[in-house]
Order: C-alpha cells, then sequence, then structure tokens
C-alpha cells in the first residue's frame, strides 16, 4: 500500500541498499539521516570491509528499512556521495513508498549453474553405486527449496527422489552436499525442470567468501538480500 514518503520516513532508521553493480548486485547499509522533501534523501556513505562503497551518480538502487513493524521500501536513484567534511550518501526522493508484505517463502530469480545428484542407489551385487551428476541452472530460489532446469534426464528423476545438490550463492559462498527432495518434475526429456525442497542440516556445507553460519542461514540471508516483494494491494 503507497503512502506518502515523509509519513514512512524516520531519521536514524537503518536503510538497507541494493545497487546493481557489472559483476553483481551489491547489499549494503547506511543510516538515514534526514531528506529534503521532493528534492533528496540523505545517509551516511555505506562501507563495506572497512572501505567506502563506489556510489556512480545515476546508478538505481533499492531502499528497504523496518518502520514501526512493517518492512518498507522504495526504488530509487544515487543523485551523488561525498567522503569530506562528513561521509554522506544523496539518493533521489521518492514518489512513494510501499509498505511491503513478504511471503511465507519469498522466491527470487537466479541464474546460476547447479549440480544435482541422487543418493547412492544400490548396484546388482548390492554394493552402492551413485549415478553420474546432471548439470543445469538454477532459475529461482527460496528459503525452502529452487528450481532447477538440467540439461539431461536420469531415471531418478521423479517427486519424492532424495538428491544431493551443489551451487554458489554470489558474494556469500559456494554451497555442497546439500540434501534435497524432488517435488515436481515437468518440461521435457531434453531439458527437466524440478522442483526441489531443502532438506538442512544432515552433511551440507558452505565454503564461505567472508560470512559465517550455516548453509540455512546463507541462503536465507541472499534470498532476503535479493527479494524485492510485491506491494499490499
Amino acid at each position: 500500500m503507497a503512502q506518502a514518503p515523509t509519513s514512512l520516513l524516520t531519521v536514524g532508521v537503518l536503510l538497507q541498499y541494493t545497487i546493481p553493480l557489472d559483476r553483481q548486485d551489491l547489499q549494503t547499509c547506511a543510516t538515514l539521516l534526514g531528506w529534503k522533501e521532493g528534492a533528496f534523501v540523505i545517509s551516511g556513505l555505506p562501507y563495506q570491509e572497512g572501505q567506502p562503497v563506489e556510489c556512480r551518480p545515476g546508478n538505481p538502487c533499492v531502499v528497504r528499512y523496518i518502520h514501526e513493524g512493517k518492512v518498507v521500501g522504495y526504488r530509487s536513484e544515487i543523485r551523488g556521495g561525498q567522503l569530506a567534511p562528513e561521509p554522506l550518501l544523496f539518493l533521489s526522493f521518492p514518489e512513494r513508498i510501499e509498505e511491503i508484505l513478504i511471503r511465507k517463502h519469498p522466491r527470487i530469480p537466479v541464474h546460476q549453474p547447479i549440480m544435482v545428484r541422487s543418493e547412492a542407489l544400490p548396484g546388482a551385487a548390492g554394493a552402492p553405486f551413485q549415478e553420474p551428476p546432471v548439470v543445469g541452472v538454477l532459475q529461482d530460489l527460496s528459503i525452502a527449496g529452487c528450481r532447477a532446469a538440467l540439461t539431461g534426464s536420469a531415471r531418478w528423476m521423479m517427486p519424492g527422489a532424495a538428491v544431493r545438490l551443489e551451487f554458489e550463492l554470489p558474494g556469500i559462498g559456494h554451497v555442497t552436499n546439500l540434501s534435497g527432495v524432488v517435488k515436481n518434475v515437468s518440461g521435457s526429456a531434453v531439458r527437466p525442470l524440478l522442483g526441489l525442497e531443502f532438506q538442512f542440516y544432515r552433511t551440507e556445507f558452505i565454503e564461505f567468501r567472508g560470512w559465517g553460519g550455516t548453509v540455512q542461514k546463507a541462503i536465507e540471508q541472499f534470498v532476503a538480500q535479493r527479494h524485492m516483494p510485491d506491494p499490499v494491494a
């Protein structure tokens, strides 16, 4: 539900920025310091790993924050920044701000390589073996599961099949050996589309890029940083 911007702006609130860059979106935070209605919004200059974030004038960005127990947000544009006498960032003033309804498991579009393999299956003599993994593209992601378009079919591709997954969370880390269950299969034999549900706290692990925590928390952070929910009607 859209509201007048000044009714949802509060000095001192922590703003979360999503800024598109050349290779991947930058996620960063800064404190709201003030605004001039109809002209600009001022915040502290965002920092990452102790260095000021490069904020190019004209760059679009998405701003989110918490206001009176609700998530609100708006799309904006960077007007400019300065280091002295105070480090500041200037954004365009929002035409409107949306109160945001977050679904239980919001999905975000992604485009990352993924490798899917079945759990160990018994061989002819009772010895375990594994079919070769199938590669493809991760199309969307939520904290509960994902959808993957694969480059080939395998006999295990059926609802209820137990699988292991490997994929990258850009900017966070590389997930390996994440257990999952096939919930649905669509598409064609040449390019099957799998709906997968995650099974956490088994044997999964993640090679972090400057961040710590579990695989589940890493996925939650990745989805939250990149999700721009639909506004409440």
